[in-house]
């Protein structure tokens, strides 16, 4: 989207509000874009992407929990393959 060498991520805040964080999102290190999501629980949830426009994302996968402590995710080096989510401080 942002026209990066790395692919692009979107993400909604509370609000509903779509950020484009731009040269990010390759979690796998595959060359497509992927979505990290946590939900109301905690649990933290990896789409990994296809590279397909028909099929964006493969089922997701949990690949962690206790995520709901923190009062937000965020991961400057999403483009490196084999580094992890980075998270803030508890909330």
């Amino acid at each position: 989207m942002g026209g990066a060498k790395h692919p692009d991520l979107l993400a909604r805040d509370k609000q509903g509000v779509l950020w484009l964080h731009k040269g990010t999102g390759d979690v796998d290190g595959d060359g497509h874009s992927d979505l990290l999501a946590r939900d109301p629980k905690g649990n933290l949830w990896l789409y990994e992407g296809t590279g397909k426009a028909a099929a964006p994302f493969k089922s997701r996968a949990k690949i962690g929990t206790g995520f709901n402590q923190y009062r937000d995710l965020f991961s400057p080096a999403l483009q490196v393959p084999g580094t992890g989510p980075c998270v803030d401080p508890p909330a």
